[in-house]
């Protein structure tokens, strides 16, 4: 915030800060990002990533596994080391998938791993110790613990991993929440994560959900929208609701907004996690490396694929099995290009937290007796890590494209306070613009694929007009999208009138406003006013005396050379007609406008009391500020994002 106080009002730049994740704040109003599956031992090899979340592979610290018995202590050293591993490579946030499955106290260890009710004080207990370990309270805390954990997914997918019934999960959920509210009221839960792939293929409205729901597969859908909503008329055993992305990344938005209809409906709002992602994986849930057989022995083709895809797609997924080479490193930028849209696609949509997949590939599912059972999904990994002879330690042996991709949307998408999707005349064009501390803005934008294209296919593309907003020069950067790629093809464009030609792909690109200096005012703005473009001390001066800076006349849109050009009230008055106050500015085309109050000069909180929108040119406002009991009154007039 800067502050500029002028005699009886005030004037300022105010730009409005997302929240940020603390010890006392859940969650963020930034997405998070995360990756997923990571095992002990492999934390350091994803530090240089930069994203500030993980989650383990939960079937290595299952109850089962950590408990062997009803009269047996519970075995933290599995859980601590991987603590251990991630805190100490820098991850701060770690959402941690409660597996309740247990040979000696689950009620099936296949159809139904709730603990039987006479085991049920001990599931709560086991619950209740790994929340208290990891809670930071100094009270029995992991020795050496950095930050608290404090997500837990009371199961893992409310799927066939979860196969149970509805309301033995319920109960169980139920047990788990008071359990981890009696070791850390802080400490949030997650409902088992929906998974709802090929139920919004058609982007269905709220009348149609039940159609919708019903027409996927059972391989898929096991269990059915009656269940979940089951869940989610439960909104006092969960502090966030959960979902599963493994399919298209614009499945995203109407998976957010079913979820924000559905809790709408019973009256409460709650934050929404991805805990998992995955590759879009074409064919999936069944093999996808034939196109003959009955079609309950093939697998299932996930959109925008189609049955008339599947022989395409069994010669393609043969040339994986087989490891060709130039169909693996295709594939893997394919996975990289996905990650990168599901994680924007995500920020606009407000989820708080989103888990990109995977730390490594799903090797198993490599297998040719496995026939590319996950379809894409099983190549999409970040690293490959080994276990060589002779090595005590296990070794990187490669970094594929979708650790250089997620480094590199996490390293744009840092502290961003603001992310819109700027519409275009093609609903195919994908365009995204985000605000960024101070000045700073970026865009990125790709043409969303409405059908497979495969190696060797033309890639679609399409060419479009982007807009800046303000000329000058426009740098344009590739995603990343090959192996062990580290530096990302940059190039710089001109944008005379502040807009440029640019041809899309299904490969996102990032593009600013150049700022070589990079004092936050963009190299065109600097040139139109003859400030010098490498020299990054002339933002903090003020050019024209008027007692604002450069940087705080770019952000006002006022002219850093004329001094009547700047952020003040023209004018201030009392109604004769009544105890308000007239409050008159010039407003700037394309800023938004807060008028704020309090009634010390330099005490005192200031309060919003009047939105100002932005509008397409300049204009004098003339505002009516409602009638107060203080004797004196300060006001300020702010800068503030436009929506």
């Amino acid at each position: 915030m800067l502050n500029l106080l002028l005699g009886r009002c005030a004037r300022s730049l105010v730009l409005a800060a997302a929240g940020f994740a603390s010890a006392t704040s859940a969650v963020s109003a930034e997405l998070q990002i995360g990756v997923e599956y990571m095992l002990a031992g492999h934390a350091n090899f994803f530090s240089t990533l930069g994203v500030p979340a993980v989650k383990p592979l939960p079937e290595n610290f299952s109850w089962g596994k950590m408990q062997s018995a009803g009269d047996q202590p519970i075995d933290f050293s599995v859980l601590d080391q991987f603590v251990r591993d991630c805190q100490g490579a820098g991850f701060s946030e770690i959402v941690l998938g409660l597996r309740s499955i247990n040979p000696w106290a689950s009620k099936s260890t296949l159809f139904n791993p709730v603990p039987k009710p006479e085991h049920e004080a001990a599931y709560s207990r086991w619950v209740q110790s790994i929340v208290e370990r990891y809670d930071g309270d100094g009270q029995g805390d992991l020795p050496g613990l950095r930050f608290p954990v404090r997500f837990y997914e009371i199961g893992v997918e409310f799927s066939s991993y979860e196969p149970e019934p509805v309301a033995d999960y319920l109960r169980m959920l139920d047990h788990a929440h008071r359990a981890v509210k009696a070791a850390s009221p802080d400490a949030q839960v997650l409902h088992a994560a929906f998974l709802t792939t090929t139920a919004f293929k058609d982007h269905p409205q709220p009348g149609e959900y039940e159609s919708a729901f019903a027409a996927m597969d059972q391989r898929i859908a096991y269990h059915s929208l009656a269940d979940i909503r089951a869940v989610l008329d439960r909104p006092d055993l969960f502090d966030l609701l959960n979902l599963h992305a493994l399919a298209d990344p614009t499945e995203i938005e109407d998976m957010v907004a079913w979820l924000r209809w559905e809790s709408a409906r019973r009256g409460y709002t709650k934050p929404i996690m991805i805990s998992d992602t995955s590759c879009e994986p074409f064919i999936a849930w069944g093999p996808a490396d034939t196109a003959t057989g009955p079609p309950e022995q093939l697998g299932l083709v996930i959109p925008p694929a189609t049955e008339a895809d599947r022989p395409r797609l069994a010669a393609y997924f043969t040339k994986l099995l087989d490891g060709d080479a130039a169909t693996s490193d295709w594939v893997r930028g394919f996975a990289a290009s996905d990650m990168a849209k599901k994680i924007v696609i995500a920020a606009e949509r407000g989820v708080v937290l989103l888990n990109a997949a995977f730390t490594e590939d799903l090797e198993l599912l490599k297998l040719k007796a496995l026939h590319a059972g996950a379809g894409n999904a099983a190549w999409g990994g970040m690293a490959r890590i080994e276990l060589r002879l002779f090595q005590p330690e296990p070794v990187l042996a490669a970094r594929y494209p979708n650790f250089f991709a997620v480094a590199q949307v996490q390293r744009h998408l840092r502290g961003y306070r603001s992310i819109r999707r700027v519409a275009a005349a093609d609903p195919d064009v994908r365009i995204y613009h985000l605000r960024k501390p101070d000045t700073r803005e970026l865009w990125i934008a790709w043409l969303a694929a409405t059908k497979v294209f495969l190696p060797g296919d033309a890639v679609p593309t399409v060419e479009v007009e982007l807009d800046v907003g303000e000329p000058g020069p426009v740098t344009i950067e590739q995603l990343l999208t090959v192996a062990n790629g580290s530096q990302p093809e940059t190039k710089e464009v001109p944008a005379a009138t502040g807009q440029f030609k640019w041809p899309l792909t299904p490969t996102p690109v990032f593009f600013w406003r150049t700022d070589r200096d990079a004092d936050g005012l963009p190299d065109g703005w600097e040139q139109a006013h003859g400030l010098n473009l490498l020299e990054a001390s002339d933002a903090s001066l003020d050019s024209d005396r008027d007692g604002q800076t450069n940087r705080e006349e770019y952000v006002a849109g006022t002219d850093p050379r004329v001094s009547l050009s700047a952020l003040r009230f023209d004018g201030i008055a009392r109604d004769p007609n009544a105890s308000a106050v007239i409050l008159r500015f010039t407003a700037r085309a394309d800023r938004a406008y807060r008028i704020e109050d309090r009634e010390a000069f330099d005490d005192g909180t200031w309060r919003g009391l009047i939105e100002v929108p932005v509008a397409s040119a300049d204009r004098v406002v003339d505002l009516t500020a409602p009638p107060s009991a203080a004797r004196t009154r300060f006001y300020r007039l702010a800068i503030a994002d436009p929506p």
